[in-house]
């Protein structure tokens, strides 16, 4: 499914919220006018203050925006005075990358303003993004930390997610040297013929359902594996998530785009292999 399909799926669904909100709010003041009638009738009120009293019972005032929440943290504080060290503890990148990576999304993440109220800034719903990624926060403690409604981080966190995916791993995670430099630089640093690091890591989610332990791992919670692989610099040049934390890492290996790639020849024209005491040792795989 595409962005787009992603898109009008939302939109529908948003749709239908509204419709059913305001369906319980015609409802809730269809109620409201019986037991007033109902009232007037019983006690008799027959006066216009009466009727003024009655209808005019204080309600509790719903907020777009709560009043008691600032940004003055964010602005006067991290921005304002936090040195990089700061920035790396919390944001896992320096001021100097945080703008870069603000700049790069800004066109992807931009809102326009509209009569009702002013769109969050940009850099704004990055930080509160890269806060809940970082440090294992949930919704509610990054509401708290930065001084916005709980919808406003969910939405900013998810968004930023999306563009990420789009925009930036097409741009950053790809192969930029030749596969036979990767390997000197391997075997420079004590690798022959090693193409890639390769490792993986634990996402934790919520067990589905209908998984029937399917997601459960070796650890005993419910998880998807992201795998990496990158190059002699520790650049990475490819990425996937998304197999079940059960599943073994050499399973998740061999189904990867990556070994399929090389099966097919794409990376080496020729099957390499390592002469050692005059011996020719081929690779472990059919490549």
């Amino acid at each position: 499914m595409d962005r787009g399909d992603l898109l009008e799926e939302e939109i529908l669904v948003t749709i239908l919220a509204l419709l059913s909100h305001l369906n319980s709010l015609l409802e809730a003041a269809v109620a409201a006018a019986t037991r007033c009638l109902h009232l007037v009738r019983q006690n008799n009120y027959n006066t216009h203050t009466d009727w003024m009293v009655l209808v005019s019972t204080p309600q509790r005032p719903r907020y777009w925006v709560y009043p008691h929440r600032s940004m003055d943290w964010w602005k006067n504080c991290v921005l304002a005075q936090w040195e990089d060290s700061r920035w790396v503890r919390n944001f896992r990148m320096s001021r100097r990358t945080f703008m870069w990576l603000v700049d790069i999304l800004k066109p992807h993440l931009f809102h326009q303003d509209t009569q009702m109220r002013h769109a969050w800034p940009v850099d704004l719903r990055v930080a509160m993004s890269l806060w809940y990624l970082a440090n294992k926060n949930s919704f509610r403690e990054v509401q708290e930390q930065f001084g916005v409604g709980l919808t406003t981080v969910a939405d900013a966190v998810h968004e930023f997610c999306m563009v990420v995916e789009e925009v930036l791993v097409p741009r950053l995670v790809k192969l930029t040297d030749p596969m036979e430099q990767i390997m000197l630089g391997f075997a420079e640093i004590g690798f022959p013929q090693c193409v890639g690091a390769v490792d993986g890591c634990h996402i934790p989610i919520q067990n589905p359902a209908d998984s029937n332990g399917e997601y459960i791992n070796r650890k005993k919670f419910a998880s998807i594996v992201l795998m990496a692989i990158c190059d002699h610099r520790g650049r990475f040049y490819a990425a996937e998530a998304g197999e079940s934390g059960k599943s073994h890492d050499a399973y998740i290996f061999n189904g990867c785009h990556f070994t399929h790639a090389i099966d097919r020849g794409a990376f080496f024209p020729a099957t390499p292999s390592l002469v050692v005491d005059g011996v020719a040792v081929p690779p472990l795989g059919p490549w």
